[in-house]
């Protein structure tokens, strides 16, 4: 009878050890298809800050979406979702840009305030007001 429960106690310890090792993997692997693709950037007046429009796409089982990072202008885009602001068309609700999420658009107002602009209908994920010492101010925009 002890063989039998240490047997079913290894079983289950080693069916666990596996099944969280491949979850592991699943997410390792999944983080790792997304891609980012650069629509714009613009520098701050000062070259302090870059501000950099990108599409992220993570594969066929999700959509397009328009996502803007506020990153040092001496730094490249991180390969990670934007920082700042984050938005899709909302399956079709806010129109798409060419490069398939909605459109936004960026426009340095200071050395430390940006401006984004996008669709009222855009369903927005992310939307920062402070980023790297930087302030974004929002408008809607057609």
């Amino acid at each position: 009878m002890k063989k039998t429960l240490k047997f079913i106690a290894y079983l289950l310890l080693g069916l666990l050890v596996a099944y969280a090792a491949a979850h592991y993997a699943f997410w390792k692997l999944a983080a790792s298809s997304c891609g980012n693709t650069v629509i714009t950037e613009t520098t701050s007046p000062a070259k302090r800050f870059k501000a950099v429009v990108f599409q992220r796409d993570c594969g066929a089982t999700s959509g397009f979406s328009t996502q803007v990072s506020i990153v040092s202008a001496a730094d490249s885009l991180p390969d990670e979702a934007g920082n700042t602001f984050t938005s899709d068309t909302d399956h079709g609700a806010a129109p798409a840009s060419p490069a398939g999420g909605p459109k936004v658009s960026i426009e340095w107002e200071g050395e430390d305030s940006l401006l984004i602009r996008h669709h009222p209908k855009a369903r927005v994920f992310t939307k920062q007001s402070t980023v790297n010492g930087a302030l974004v101010r929002y408008q809607y925009a057609q």
